[in-house]
């Protein structure tokens, strides 16, 4: 299955103006995931994407 979540987590991310280390913060994740999910080598635990998208104010869907 493709997605775009790594572009679209990209751009919801620089459009709030924030850094990898702040939604890795806000996650309680390590930095180095967030950046694995951009650079499309994984994606987030399916647990952590309501709270994604509750911090970007999107669905879901949006997401993927």
């Amino acid at each position: 299955m493709i997605t775009d979540f790594n572009e679209n987590l990209r751009v919801l991310r620089k459009q709030k103006g924030n850094t990898q280390e702040e939604l890795a913060r806000f996650l309680n994740i390590s930095v180095q995931s967030v950046s694995k999910w951009e650079c499309g080598d994984g994606h987030p635990d399916i647990t952590l994407l309501p709270l994604i998208a509750s911090y970007y104010s999107v669905t879901i869907d949006t997401l993927f």
